[in-house]
């Protein structure tokens, strides 16, 4: 049976970074993304895990600007 892979995309936006040097330093300095859930009144209620990582620094994305108005929010992180 062969297999095929499609990549539809490249980049990174995870909870340790969104550079390369960053993700990387952190890998290897034991830096982890995780943290306690906080009860926020809305989702922490049906979340079982008490741990979850999240993105907490400010996102940039690098769309030319006729790209970027024709895309709704969801397509920037997609």
């Amino acid at each position: 049976m062969n297999r095929r892979v499609v990549i539809t995309g490249y980049g990174v936006i995870s909870p340790i970074g969104d550079t390369d040097d960053e993700i990387i330093r952190h890998l290897t300095q034991g830096i982890s993304g995780v943290k306690e859930l906080k009860d926020d009144g809305f989702l922490s209620g049906f979340i079982q895990s008490g741990v979850y990582g999240s993105i907490d620094y400010p996102k940039t994305y690098h769309f030319e600007r006729n790209h970027r108005k024709t895309m709704g929010p969801v397509a920037f992180v997609a």
